[in-house]
């Protein structure tokens, strides 16, 4: 018994597929708007939220030893700085760098450092086995009950590789606001209207990333059998929302003492804030873009195996 798709329509969105371009469209966004609320995707990104915290210093550990090997390490640190503080504020980051430069605390011999960097990469997975599980939900995945072992460490392998990947991609992010920033301070200086473009371009550089890991986050992910063409359109207007929401949560953030409204807690509890929204935005993405594929005609079917709670020690 392989893994299916819930059959029926668990979520009760209208049915778009044989409507008029401009009704189909218009169906799209109010069956997410349904599906948004009979899923519970508020739910789920309080759940992934958690689980990001959880895993957001081992990631940032991870970031660091990854562009550490290709970058200056001090200029990374005032690079991920930069960034954080751009994001979620001055008060949110130096919390953040201080959970960090604890993490990096030199081990005391060299069976605690390999442990430990077990645990990191460990502990940075957390946060994507626990996005798979959200995608299947939301794709209507239903895992099956029984399965050798051997499919169940590879189903779970996908999480670990993301972990690579996100870092990758930080690399590039890294190099491009680099180089951008570089060809900012020289134009401004020799002809200051150009700087504004290339400021622009960094926008969407920031973009062109997010859509391209939030493509692939949909597709390699969840359990599911789902064309790259299904995922291009979901990714892209989600990557666009993140862009817009980052700078607008982090530009509050910044400029407003809500840190300082809650006391010694004030800045983790701002992190979960852009966390949550974040998470909201992806999930509801991945909403669209399972809806746009059913609106197109186009089933979106199970993968042939899904990992399970229960394992099966078959040969």
């Amino acid at each position: 018994m392989h893994a299916t798709a819930t059959s029926g329509r668990n979520l009760h969105q209208p049915t778009v597929k044989a409507a008029p371009a401009r009704r189909r469209w218009w169906l799209l966004l109010k069956g997410v708007a349904v599906g948004w609320h009979d899923a519970r995707v508020s739910r789920l990104a309080a759940s992934l939220s958690f689980y990001t915290l959880l895993s957001l210093v081992p990631l940032l550990v991870i970031t660091d030893a990854l562009l550490g090997l290709a970058l200056d390490r001090t200029a990374v640190r005032h690079e991920i700085d930069l960034q954080l503080t751009s994001m979620i504020g001055g008060d949110q980051a130096r919390a953040l760098r201080a959970m960090l430069d604890h993490a990096q605390a030199p081990a005391f011999s060299s069976w605690q450092t390999v442990f430990s960097a077990v645990m990191t990469f460990i502990g940075a997975a957390g946060v994507f086995l626990e996005l798979k599980d959200s995608l299947n939900s939301l794709w209507r995945v239903k895992a099956k009950e029984h399965v050798r072992l051997r499919d169940f460490l590879r189903g779970y392998f996908a999480p670990m590789t993301m972990v690579l990947g996100f870092g990758f991609l930080l690399l590039v992010s890294f190099i491009c606001e680099a180089a951008l920033a570089a060809g900012v301070s020289a134009l401004s200086s020799w002809q200051p209207g150009l700087a504004a473009a290339v400021a622009a371009g960094d926008q969407i550089t920031s973009w062109l990333l997010a859509f391209l890991l939030f493509a692939a986050t949909y597709r390699f992910l969840p359990d599911t059998a789902i064309a790259w063409r299904e995922v291009w359109l979901g990714a892209a207007v989600s990557a666009l929302l993140f862009v817009v929401g980052r700078w607008a949560i982090g530009l509050y953030l910044g400029t407003s003492d809500f840190a300082g409204r809650y006391g010694p807690a004030g800045a983790i509890l701002a992190i979960v804030v852009w966390i949550y929204y974040s998470a909201q935005i992806f999930l509801s993405g991945a909403l669209f873009t399972r809806l746009h594929a059913e609106s197109r005609g186009r089933r979106v079917e199970a993968a042939e195996k899904a990992p399970t709670a229960r394992v099966a020690l078959e040969a």
